[in-house]
Parts: structure tokens; C-alpha cells; sequence
């Protein structure tokens, strides 16, 4: 990720020497459809040892970079997904993923895989599909599929065990029982 809507010339130079294989955007990176569209067709086209990937985090919810703002349909939260059914969330997938793949991108930062287990999480909260292994599950599936059948690769996110938690991981050390079997298996101790 970067600030502003034009690659830093550092940036385009990591891209182009393969040192790096793609970028991330975010809100801050767009001004409207049409310069969203220009400026990842400009990405694609630097010269690399390999095609760049541009991905974005477009799950829904309180986290969907391209809003209503700027022409992308508004997208529930993936707890309110789970109200309905699994083949309505794969075909609010599709529909995103169509979207976002008409933009430029490849991969979307979705679908949250975590389990809300912890009510006073910050984080994970509506964006999971439910509070068992089983109810994400059923979601989460046929959500990646239809990102996939649309041309987008899906990157199911956030470590397991951050829905236990009840601190922000993007300011402070996230401490649940997860992470803390996940890390320990890694030979951290805490």
C-alpha cells in the first residue's frame, strides 16, 4: 500500500525488479471508476519478470474500499450474509467480484475466515460469518468459489483465533487462545 493515487517511483522500481509482485489500494488511492480503471491498467502494464497482482479489501460490511461513493454496490457484512442463505452470499460475491475485476484488480482481501467468538472483539464482530467453525464454513466456501468463477482470487484473512480477542491487532498485540496454540506451534512462547 501507498499514499496518494500514483505509484512511488521506489515502488515502481521494487515492481519492476521483481522484488516485490504487487500492490494493495485502498480508498485513499481512488478518486472515481474511471481513474480506478486507468491507474490499475498502468500497474499492469510496468515491465516485470512477472504479472503484478493488485488486490484490494472489498469484503463488505464496514470494510469495502470501493463504496457507493464511486459506483460499487453497497455490500452486506458477512454476519448479515449469514441471515440469508449460502448461495445468496455466493451470489453477492459474484456480484463484487465482477465489479472489482471490471476495476483492474485480481485478488480481494475477502472473506473473513475467523470465528466471532469474543463479543467485546473490535475487529472480527459482524465481519465473520458466525460464532462456530461450522457457520463460517458454510459461508465461506461458496464465497470463494464465486470470487473464482468471476476471475478474482480470494484471500481469506485474519489469523485463527482473533475472534477470541478483545484488542484492535492493527494497534496492539492480539492475545486468544488461537494465536497463542498457532504460535506456540511455531515455537513462540508468550
Amino acid at each position: 500500500g501507498f499514499e496518494g493515487t500514483k505509484l512511488p517511483i521506489p515502488l515502481i522500481g521494487a515492481l519492476t525488479k521483481g522484488e516485490i509482485g504487487g500492490v494493495i489500494l485502498f480508498s485513499r488511492n481512488f478518486e472515481s471508476r474511471e481513474q480506478i480503471q486507468t491507474f490499475t491498467r498502468q500497474i499492469h502494464q510496468i515491465q516485470a519478470p512477472y504479472p503484478i497482482w493488485i488486490g484490494v479489501d472489498q469484503e463488505g460490511g464496514k470494510v469495502q474500499r470501493i463504496g457507493e461513493n464511486l459506483g460499487s454496490d453497497r455490500i452486506p457484512a458477512a454476519l448479515e450474509l449469514a441471515q440469508t442463505t449460502p448461495e445468496h452470499a455466493a451470489q453477492i460475491a459474484s456480484n463484487t467480484a465482477r465489479d472489482i475485476k471490471n476495476l483492474g484488480f485480481d485478488i480481494n482481501f475477502a472473506p473473513v475466515l475467523d470465528i466471532h467468538t469474543n463479543p467485546n472483539n473490535p475487529i472480527i464482530a459482524t465481519r465473520a460469518f458466525g460464532t462456530t467453525p461450522e457457520q463460517v464454513i458454510q459461508y465461506a466456501i461458496p464465497t470463494m468459489q464465486a470470487q473464482m468463477d468471476e476471475g478474482i482470487i480470494p484471500c481469506g484473512k485474519h489469523f485463527p483465533g482473533h475472534g477470541d480477542t478483545s484488542t484492535d491487532s492493527h494497534t496492539d498485540f492480539a492475545y486468544g487462545r488461537g494465536i497463542a496454540f498457532c504460535a506456540g506451534l511455531l515455537g513462540n512462547e508468550f
